[in-house]
């Protein structure tokens, strides 16, 4: 995986090469890949639950911390659907 960024004062952006070989050949889909840097670097909304009449949303998230950097991605492993590792 290569990892190309640059600065774009508005929106900060990192671009993320996939290697499409080596991911299918550890059983790893670019959807689960997709996903994992979503929850990760973003947040993801996955549900929502209700208490006492309020309404929540639950949301999957990285630890804001420990991704202040590009190097943050070397830190992000993504499961293999087909050896569960």
């Amino acid at each position: 995986m290569a990892l190309e960024s640059n600065y774009n004062e508005t929106q900060p952006q990192l671009r993320v090469d996939i290697d499409y070989e080596r991911a299918a050949s550890l059983g790893v889909t670019v959807t689960e890949i997709g996903r994992t840097l979503e929850v990760l670097l973003g947040g993801r909304n996955v549900t929502r639950y209700v208490d006492n009449g309020e309404e929540y949303d639950v949301i999957l998230e990285g630890d804001r911390g420990s991704q202040n950097s590009p190097r943050a991605l070397d830190n992000i492993q993504v499961r293999s659907a087909r050896t569960g590792s």
